[in-house]
């Protein structure tokens, strides 16, 4: 089974969090996808030792709240991401072409915030509302006339 983007937003939550959201085809049959950034942060760290306890440890959550996190992106997902091996946990194909995913999903999230953060501290703006419309058209033109824009 495959996934297909048909569509993707960048939500951000009331608790500041970021969620990837899209509209997902699976032979045809559309599926929504809401993914925490949160988690893929998480999965990306887990990714790092594929180990429950170490990566818990290192995120300051519980090892059973980081099961739960990644098995609910197996869920989102679709697939296992991560086998047994040996008595090793690794990442299984998917867990790795995810990972790959995950990465470029997290940077890109964090560069649309700074951007965001760079453009709102360098835009300004003025909102002005009146309902006298003919008193505001006098200050714009009294405006216009002391402030030339020097159009060319």
């Amino acid at each position: 089974m495959s996934l297909a983007p048909a569509a993707a937003d960048l939500l951000r939550g009331a608790d500041g969090v970021y969620w990837l959201q899209g509209a997902f085809r699976d032979s045809g049959v559309g599926k929504e996808l809401s993914v925490d950034t949160a988690y893929l942060r998480e999965y990306i760290e887990f990714s790092r030792s594929l180990n429950f306890a170490q990566a818990a440890a290192d995120l300051f959550v519980s090892p059973p709240t980081l099961r739960a996190h990644i098995h609910a992106l197996e869920e989102e997902v679709g697939a296992p991401l991560t086998v047994k091996r040996v008595g090793q946990l690794e990442l299984s194909p998917a867990g790795r072409l995810f990972l790959k995913r995950a990465r470029a999903i997290v940077k890109l999230v964090e560069e649309s915030a700074e951007e965001c953060r760079a453009l709102a501290e360098a835009s300004s703006s003025i909102v002005v509302g009146t309902l006298d419309y003919g008193s505001l058209r006098g200050v714009a033109d009294a405006c216009a006339a002391r402030f030339p824009t020097g159009s060319s």
